[in-house]
């Protein structure tokens, strides 16, 4: 069994939204090259990105060879968003969004 990414990416925005909020001068720089680590992570799995349409076409051509059945899931309804709390934790309770467009969750 293989829980993936998104094949078409997800919505980032209040995830960036997040990452930037960091203050400049309040964090180390061990903290900041980790925000920025998470920020080129977190930008590859943004719809419609060069990386995801590479991985999906290479996925393609191995799942051709290998013939696998494939059984697709996704959240049919919106859930609540990541959002910073005021003492700087990360909790879902933000506005509902559809994080996963539901062709998202097919390869093909």
């Amino acid at each position: 069994m293989l829980f993936g990414t998104p094949h078409h990416g997800l919505r980032i925005k209040e995830l960036r939204e997040m990452i930037l909020s960091e203050k400049e001068e309040s964090v180390g720089p061990e903290l900041r090259m980790r925000n920025i680590s998470n920020l080129q992570i977190l930008e590859k799995l943004e719809e419609g990105s060069y990386f995801l349409e590479e991985q999906k076409r290479d996925l393609i051509n191995i799942w051709e060879e290998c013939k696998p059945r494939i059984v697709s899931y996704y959240e049919m309804r919106w859930t609540p968003n990541c959002k910073k709390s005021k003492g700087g934790n990360c909790k879902r309770d933000g506005p509902n969004a559809e994080m996963v467009k539901w062709y998202s969750a097919q390869l093909f």
